[in-house]
């Protein structure tokens, strides 16, 4: 399903945030500190009951991995026209390269943060997400946002602010994202920022359904309804184990984000069919998933409607420079597209 990413990690950290898949199984899973797999010995971000923005020593949560079923650590994505990659160090994820942005990415400690960044000769992007809370866990929680774009001489700012919710056993129940687009609107838009709210819903460990509910902010205050969807997951009888991948019905922000293991729990399975509806209930699309798995039981490759959607690879990953070069000029124009997008026709 061509679904709407937004940029606000946006929609976080989102978020689809709609939810990835992996392996959670029994949530006995015993890693055994091989090269793919993550040490089982390190401490939660924070107090065991209380939120906590960066833990005690400001860094980056290490645990939220392990809490996100991700059973094998995933070093690459190729999606085809793009990959993304992701370093590590002790167990948690550091930096990267965002394929959702043709960016690197940088998560900061002291405070806890997280930098998308891109620049060029004639343009300038950068992200950055401040403020943001986990739960015991290493799950995000709230977290602050800011976004400029500078392009031939041109100016595009935004800010907001993001909160989440799980269930106990950790998977995603609730996100809302709001958003402004501070001075960069023309002076005859009656737009002033947006809002999302997904939510989840999950059965036997897996997502079953999901909700997204777009509302515009006019400037005078008031709330417009401009979209609903919902999403309805089905599994069947031979649905395939999930070895710790997010598919991406799942995914609404940048990949790296639920790979990271801030964004709560994946899937037991991967779903055999997603249909979306409108919010009267006429059926929109339906995609269809199948994998196939590496010796070793890993997802090494997902297909999407009988197409390759994403191979995923367990090794560390290096590009080469002339890789890099292209994925960065594709990046700049999937951002690009994706902006327009994101702020919609009725603003043209």
């Amino acid at each position: 399903m061509e679904k709407r990413k937004i940029y606000l990690f946006a929609s976080l950290f989102a978020a689809a945030a709609l939810c990835g898949f992996t392996s959670c199984g029994d949530d006995n899973d015993d890693p055994s500190g091989d090269d793919d797999q993550l040490p089982s010995t390190s401490t939660p971000n924070g107090d065991d009951d209380d939120d906590d923005p960066s833990g005690d020593d400001g860094q980056a949560p290490s645990t939220s991995i392990e809490e996100a079923g991700i059973a094998h650590t995933v070093y690459s994505i190729d999606y085809g026209w793009d990959v993304s990659y992701f370093n590590y160090d002790g167990g948690r994820m550091v930096n990267g390269f965002s394929a959702d942005y043709g960016s690197d990415f940088l998560i900061k400690d002291n405070p806890f943060s997280i930098v998308i960044d891109y620049a060029e000769e004639d343009y300038e992007y950068e992200e950055v997400y401040s403020n943001i809370r986990t739960d015991s866990r290493g799950f995000v929680t709230s977290c602050d946002y800011y976004s400029k774009d500078v392009y031939e001489g041109e100016t595009d700012e935004d800010r907001g602010t993001m909160t989440a919710e799980y269930s106990d056993d950790g998977h995603l129940l609730k996100v809302k994202v709001s958003y402004d687009y501070l001075d960069d609107e023309p002076a005859d838009s009656e737009y002033a920022g947006e809002e999302n709210e997904f939510t989840f819903t999950w059965t036997d460990g897996n997502l079953t359904g999901a909700g997204d509910r777009y509302v515009s902010i006019l400037k005078d205050g008031s709330k417009t309804e401009e979209e609903a969807y919902t999403y309805t997951f089905e599994y069947g009888e031979n649905a395939p184990t999930n070895s710790g991948i997010f598919t991406p019905d799942f995914i609404m922000i940048a990949d790296f984000v639920y790979y990271a293991g801030y964004m709560g729990k994946t899937t037991k399975n991967i779903p055999l069919s997603v249909t979306e509806r409108s919010e009267i209930g006429a059926v929109l699309n339906t995609d269809t998933y199948r994998v196939e798995y590496d010796s070793e039981g890993r997802i090494s490759v997902l297909y999407r409607n009988n197409s390759e959607y994403a191979a995923y690879g367990y090794t560390p990953y290096s590009p080469s420079v002339d890789n890099q070069a292209s994925l960065s000029r594709a990046g700049k124009a999937v951002r690009h597209v994706m902006k327009l997008k994101n702020r919609r026709l009725h603003r043209n």
